[in-house]
Formats: structure tokens, C-alpha cells, sequence
């Protein structure tokens, strides 16, 4: 992510404010207008990208993480200015506008927030929820059942990360193993089994 912002900012940076300077541009003249037409064009030509990264602001998004769970599916295209919400995980949750006029991110919380969006998923969300008090991992269901955001979620379930991207979403999964890997508990035992090990004696 910053690799990737960093690149754009190189690229915003080609074209420096002294380098679009040019002789008559203040005249009151016609070579003055014709000197300041040719640097609004310039300027639209090499600096409008910078005032259009939406797609680099929105749509950073977390590959190969060790507590993102893939689920297989092709992730939205890159591009600097278009942003396509997705709810790949690794992506930030796609917002949305709920019925009572609210806004989904109002609800998500400083944990993680399990999205319930179909009646067929109850027990999963049930057994993730058990899974992540078992775990202490701090989680929120937030039950969005006939709101139609299994569409836009691609999935009855969605595993929200306290920092708004989607850390897993299905239908299906081993809810302490879920749990396990979001959260970074796998990661840390495959990194240092010692100390885990020390930890369960």
C-alpha cells in the first residue's frame, strides 16, 4: 500500500509548478493569452491525475496478508483515478446507506465487526462469534439480514478488520480456525513456536 502511494506521488511529481513558467504568461497581450492557454493546457495535460487518485485513496488494498483469509476470487482491477468497491478481502468494505438513513461504517466498531447478511449463515455467525469470545478477540455482530448487502457482498458473511477492510467473507469456514488467522493467533505460533509452546506448559 504505501509502495503503491508512493509510486503515484513520483508520478505527481514529474511536473513541478516552476516547470510550467513560461515567458508573457502575466502580458496584456495576445502572446499572453496565447502563453496562457498553452500552459492550461499543460497543466490539464500533466496534472489532472493528481487531482483525481480516488482509486489510489480507496482502493488500497492488502495482498498475501497473514490475517486475511483469500477467498479466491479475483480482486478488482488497480487503477489510479476508478474505484470499484469490492468486498475481496483485503479490500476496504464496500460502503452502503442502511435504511434508517444511517451509514454501515458508523457501525462497525473498534473491534472486528461480523456483517450477518443472510438468514442462511446464523449458525456460522453463531459459531465465529463463540470462536472469537473463546479467543478474546474483540467482535461485534452486526446483523444486516434483508438489507440486500449480500449483493453487494458477494457472501451471507462478512469479517470486517477494526480498520474498515474486509478480512474474510463466505458461506462456509472452521470458525476457530477464521478466528485464528484474522486475528494474527496462527502467524504468531508459526512464527515463534517456542514461545507459544512455553505459553500452553
Amino acid at each position: 500500500v504505501h509502495l503503491r502511494t508512493i509510486d503515484e506521488a513520483v508520478e505527481n511529481y514529474r511536473t513541478l509548478s516552476d516547470q510550467l513558467l513560461k515567458d508573457d504568461l502575466d502580458a496584456d497581450s495576445a502572446q499572453g493569452e496565447r502563453a496562457r492557454a498553452a500552459v492550461a493546457q499543460e497543466i490539464v495535460a500533466t496534472k489532472t491525475r493528481e487531482f483525481h487518485t480516488l482509486g489510489v485513496v480507496l482502493g488500497a488494498r492488502y495482498d498475501n496478508s497473514p490475517i486475511i483469509l483469500d477467498d479466491g476470487s479475483a480482486p478488482p482491477a488497480e487503477h489510479y483515478a476508478n474505484y470499484q468497491p469490492s468486498a475481496h478481502p483485503g479490500c476496504l468494505a464496500p460502503h452502503a446507506w442502511l435504511d434508517d438513513g444511517s451509514s454501515l461504517y458508523d457501525h462497525l466498531g473498534l473491534g472486528y465487526t461480523l456483517l450477518l447478511l443472510d438468514d442462511s449463515a446464523a449458525v456460522l455467525a453463531q459459531e465465529i462469534e463463540d470462536a472469537a469470545s473463546d479467543a478474546g478477540v474483540p467482535l461485534a455482530r452486526l446483523d444486516l439480514r434483508g438489507t440486500k448487502l449480500d449483493a453487494l457482498y458477494a457472501a451471507p458473511l462478512a469479517l470486517i478488520r477494526p480498520d474498515q477492510f474486509v478480512a474474510w467473507r463466505g458461506s462456509d469456514a472452521d470458525a476457530e480456525a477464521l478466528v485464528r488467522k484474522i486475528s494474527g493467533h496462527e502467524y504468531s505460533e508459526t512464527r515463534n513456536p517456542e514461545i507459544h509452546s512455553a505459553k500452553l506448559r
